[in-house]
């Protein structure tokens, strides 16, 4: 199901939670992402600077594959995904998971 969304789908969900203290700095809805450079699942560098320089960035947390409502939610977007784009957006989805079904 999942290779048929064309999105940047990366497992970096590490770099989103900063721990300090034995504390999490968890990001919340309207909160600004760091501006990460990784890489994605088949190796393709990732530069959220360089993406913003394109467009706004959507950025989707999926917690896997077992989780029903992710599958939904990651199925929603891949109807919304041309408008997304048209929109001059791209769009991220992050993930814990390392294999893409």
């Amino acid at each position: 199901m999942l290779k048929y969304i064309s999105v940047i789908l990366f497992t970096l969900i590490a770099t989103f939670v900063n721990a300090q203290n034995d504390t999490f700095n968890i990001l919340k809805a309207g909160d600004k992402a760091p501006l990460i450079k990784t890489l994605s699942y088949n190796n393709t560098a990732i530069d959220l600077v360089e993406m913003l320089k394109n467009g706004k960035v959507v950025l989707v947390f999926y917690r896997g594959a077992w989780c029903p409502y992710c599958n939904k939610h990651m199925s929603n977007l891949q109807d919304s995904l041309n408008l997304i784009l048209n929109k001059g957006a791209s769009v991220i989805a992050i993930s814990p998971e390392v294999e893409i079904n």
